[in-house]
């Protein structure tokens, strides 16, 4: 079975199993649990099975075709794993370690709530279905509600709204991750696009995909571009000059360790598998004064 590993890598899982080092087993059930932040699944040649949840749980595959999900750990002995005291959380918190108290939980056990979402497919097809939807699951629409007599008409300023240009769209493997105003500035956005799919989980999903900036500020005129580390809080250029070099001499490869001088023309970036770039993106509005100065000698290198 798969487990993914933070919302991004699937990593392969076996009963009984380390890859590492010969496994000596005392907790057949404890021992083969693994973390799921957003989806587990399992598939063979014929069929693919996967479990998107919207919250960390535990997950395995105990049994042949069978899927089992821990929502919530909760134990009334201690464990001997260290802590001295049972995993038994509750609502109205413990009184005081001892000498002070005998750190009694009060109250009921916490229940957890939340909700999976279960979905089938064709063989070999566990990764692709758990991305499609994943991010789906994890970070849902909000859906928002107001209140008026139902023969009223509500003068909405629009009934439907899009980020993106007339016509156009998001790739299918890319993800939206942030899109923000810097503070302190009217027009100067931090934008942070993701590809969803790994190398090998789709025929063309898995492929680079290509995401015009221009499409995401339909009103606007973009200035400047500059991409930035992954937390935005400095120049990737400027990284990539610092940053220590290191000497491997075992790589042995005709391709450059840091190949991001991925901007082509007219504002459009490519995302490689599981890559994910920050953008700095400066930008005036079409109502405003011509802008007489060319694109190209505005757009800082992104190498």
């Amino acid at each position: 079975f798969f487990t993914d590993s933070n919302g991004r890598d699937f990593l392969k899982r076996k009963l009984s199993h380390r890859d590492t080092w010969e496994l000596d087993e005392y907790e057949p059930i404890a021992g083969n649990f693994y973390p799921v932040n957003t989806a587990i699944y399992i598939e063979d040649a014929k069929r693919s099975l996967a479990v998107l949840t919207d919250r960390s749980q535990g997950g395995s595959s105990l049994m042949e075709g069978s899927i089992e999900i821990m929502v919530q750990r909760r134990t009334k002995a201690d464990d001997f794993r260290g802590v001295d005291e049972p995993l038994d959380e509750t609502d109205k918190g413990i009184n005081p370690y001892p000498p002070y108290g005998d750190r009694k939980r009060l109250g009921k056990g916490v229940i957890m709530n939340g909700s999976s979402r279960i979905v089938f497919g064709a063989g070999e097809a566990g990764a692709k279905l758990s991305r499609s939807n994943m991010d789906k699951v994890f970070s849902p629409v909000h859906l928002f509600f107001g209140t008026a007599a139902t023969t009223k008409e509500l003068n909405f300023v629009s009934k439907s709204f899009s980020l993106m240009k007339d016509g156009t769209a998001l790739p299918e493997n890319v993800m939206l991750i942030t899109f923000t105003r810097l503070h302190g500035s009217k027009n100067t956005f931090l934008l942070r696009l993701g590809h969803q799919y790994a190398i090998g989980e789709d025929n063309i999903l898995s492929n680079t995909a290509l995401v015009s900036l221009s499409d995401l500020f339909p009103d606007y005129y973009i200035m400047r571009v500059s991409e930035k580390t992954l937390s935005g809080n400095q120049s990737k250029k400027i990284w990539n000059e610092n940053k220590m070099k290191w000497n491997h001499e075992s790589y042995n490869s005709n391709e450059p360790l840091n190949d991001d001088n991925d901007f082509l023309d007219s504002f459009v970036i490519s995302l490689k598998p599981m890559q994910i770039r920050t953008f700095e993106v400066q930008v005036r509005s079409l109502t405003g004064e011509d802008v007489t100065e060319s694109k190209d000698s505005m757009v800082e290198s992104l190498s």
